[in-house]
C-alpha cells in the first residue's frame, strides 16, 4: 500500500481506476489511503467492480470514490467518463498550483516540481540551475502610475519568462515582484546566457504609465547550479537567492552567479 502513494508521486496522474477486489490490499483500502494523503486527498478516483449490490456501491462512495463502473465495462461510456473526468482534475489542479495574475507555478507546486528533477538530474550526472529574478525599483512603479499598471507589469514579466524559456523548464512566481526559473540540464553559462537575453527582451518592453507616458523596468538575477551547488532544491534555490542579492547590492539590472 505505501508503495502506491510513492507511485502516485512518481507520475503524477490526473485519475486513477482500481478495482474493488485485488490481490493483497482492496481496492477500497487503496481509496482510503490515498483520501487520507495531504496531497492526493483530491484526485479523482474511479471505482471498478463486478458487485452490482447498492451496498457495494454505497461503499465505494463512502471510501472516497468519485465514481463508479459496474462490469462489463461499455468501452464507449468509459473512454467519455474517464476523460471528462481527467480533464476536470487538470484544470483543478492547474487552478491550484497557478498564479492568477501570471499564470506561473506557485511556490509550492515549483519546489515539488524542482526537487524532483533535481534529483533525477543528480542520478544521471546532468546538470540542473535555477535561478532567481526581481523586479528592479518595482514598488516605485506601484508608487507612480497605481497597482493596476503594476499588475500588468508583473503579467508581462510572467510572459516573458514563460514564453522565453523551454518546454522542459519552468517558472514560478515566488512572491510579489520575485520569480524563480528551472533550467533543466543547463549549466552555469547557459543559464547567465538565457537570464540576460530574457533581461535584454523584458528591457525592451514599453509599459503604458498612468500619464499615457512609455516606462521600462529591469531586473536583477541571481543563478545557481547543481554543478557547483551539492544539496536538496531548497538549498539550490537558496544560493540562488543569495546571488540575487548580490546583483542588487551591485547596482541591479545584472545577473550574477
Amino acid at each position: 500500500a505505501s508503495d502506491c502513494l510513492a507511485e502516485l508521486d512518481r507520475h503524477e496522474p490526473d485519475l486513477v481506476m482500481l478495482d474493488l477486489m485485488m490481490p493483497i490490499v482492496s481496492g477500497l483500502d487503496l481509496c482510503r489511503l490515498i483520501r487520507s494523503s495531504a496531497r492526493w486527498c483530491e484526485l479523482p478516483l474511479v471505482a471498478v467492480t463486478a458487485w452490482t449490490d447498492p451496498e457495494v456501491r454505497a461503499t465505494a462512495y463512502r471510501a472516497g470514490a468519485d465514481d463508479y463502473l459496474a462490469k462489463p465495462l461499455v468501452e464507449e461510456e468509459l473512454g467519455a467518463r474517464i476523460v471528462k473526468r481527467a480533464q476536470r482534475a487538470s484544470q483543478d489542479r492547474d487552478v491550484r498550483e497557478r498564479d492568477g495574475l501570471t499564470d506561473l507555478l506557485l511556490r509550492s507546486p515549483f519546489l515539488h516540481r524542482t526537487e524532483q528533477l533535481l534529483a533525477a538530474a543528480r542520478r544521471r550526472a546532468a546538470s540542473f540551475c535555477v535561478a532567481m529574478v526581481d523586479i528592479d525599483h518595482f514598488k516605485q512603479v506601484n508608487d507612480t502610475h497605481g497597482h493596476l499598471v503594476g499588475d500588468q507589469v508583473l503579467a508581462a514579466v510572467g510572459r516573458i519568462l514563460r514564453q522565453g524559456v523551454r518546454t522542459e523548464d519552468f517558472c514560478a512566481r515566488w512572491g510579489g515582484e520575485e520569480f524563480a526559473i528551472a533550467l533543466v540540464g543547463s549549466s552555469t553559462d547557459q543559464a547567465q546566457r538565457v537570464l540576460h537575453r530574457l533581461l535584454d527582451t523584458v528591457q525592451a518592453f514599453g509599459f503604458n504609465g498612468a500619464q499615457n507616458q512609455i516606462f521600462h523596468v529591469s531586473f536583477s538575477g541571481g543563478v545557481a547550479c547543481s554543478e557547483t551547488t551539492p544539496g536538496n532544491a531548497s538549498t539550490l534555490i537558496a544560493q540562488a537567492d543569495q546571488a540575487l542579492y548580490r546583483a542588487k547590492a551591485a547596482g541591479r539590472q545584472r545577473i550574477l552567479s
